[in-house]
């Protein structure tokens, strides 16, 4: 996304502004024609970085549609939760996540709201180590 936010900052905008009917790398394929996963990827080409850490980045949006490494799959997961954590309400888990990806990889429901959780309070947790301040004026 800062790849692309200086050169088309509306069309960001646009993307973020996703709801429940839709996902934010749907909007991006619409948009742009490709997702920016998709454009993080080329740019680890150009930077020369391993194969290994490119492949998940590739792969992970494709991870419901055709069998993928477990690190793609981790991947994907981490990335939906993430779109959740981020906009609390919009998604479910079983509507964003699926389930026979976590079934795949011996992980459970509960074990991703226990993981969620603490990953939750460990943010808040670290956020309390740096006080803010209100702006003076």
């Amino acid at each position: 996304m800062l790849a692309i936010v200086h050169s088309e900052p509306e069309k960001v905008r646009y993307c973020e502004g996703y709801d429940r009917d839709e996902t934010p790398w749907l909007r991006q394929s619409e948009v742009f024609g490709f997702t920016f996963a998709d454009c993080t990827t080329e740019l680890l080409k150009l930077w020369n970085l391993s194969d290994t850490i490119i492949q998940p980045i590739a792969e992970f949006n494709r991870a419901e549609g055709e069998p993928l490494p477990d690190n793609s799959k981790l991947l994907y997961i981490a990335s939906r939760l993430a779109v959740i954590n981020a906009e609390p309400g919009i998604y479910a888990k079983e509507a964003l996540i699926n389930l026979d990806i976590l079934d795949d990889l011996g992980i459970s429901l509960d074990g991703i709201n226990e993981s969620l959780e603490y990953c939750n309070l460990q943010g808040i947790l670290l956020l309390a180590t740096f006080p803010l301040q209100g702006r003076k004026r």
